[in-house]
């Protein structure tokens, strides 16, 4: 997925983050392992704080083929728009590859 990945409008200081969910998509036969993410910050988290968030399911392996998911949340703590990006690192089976996602969304009154 290229476009980023868009929570929308969510108002300041109602204390409700806005979720969603990346799929991730291993489209080749080769099994990736030591799957890891990182790299999102303020106001923007793994929801529950840590990969793959409370309700993903993607672990440290993913089987040719198949997908899992990744939970995200944006909670802004003031009004305007926030750009960020994370990154997913996996082994293909032949080297570590690293794969980034941008983040967008709006803090409003």
């Amino acid at each position: 997925q290229t476009a980023p990945l868009n929570f929308g409008s969510v108002s300041v200081g109602a204390g409700i983050p806005a979720t969603q969910t990346l799929t991730v998509y291993n489209a080749g036969l080769n099994v990736a392992t030591n799957i890891t993410a990182s790299g999102l910050s303020n106001p923007f988290s793994f929801s529950g704080g840590t990969y793959p968030g409370n309700s993903g399911t993607c672990g440290a392996v993913l089987a040719g083929r198949s997908s899992c998911t990744i939970a995200l949340s944006f909670m802004p703590a003031s009004v305007g728009t926030f750009n960020g990006s994370f990154n997913i690192y996996y082994n293909n089976g032949n080297m570590m590859v690293s794969i980034s996602k941008s983040v967008t969304g709006t803090g409003v009154p």
